[in-house]
């Protein structure tokens, strides 16, 4: 849905700043899926 690729993108552009924008691009998306999943889970 649309609210679900917004909150994608915000996620995205709270962790890859330009701090972290020398991360690989399979970096990443691995830490988006990590922060995803702990998201989804409710893993504190």
């Amino acid at each position: 849905t649309i609210v679900a690729s917004e909150q994608a993108f915000s996620v995205a552009g709270n962790t890859l700043t330009r701090t972290k924008n020398r991360l690989l691009p399979e970096t990443a998306r691995a830490i988006l899926c990590v922060k995803s999943w702990i998201k989804m889970f409710n893993v504190n």
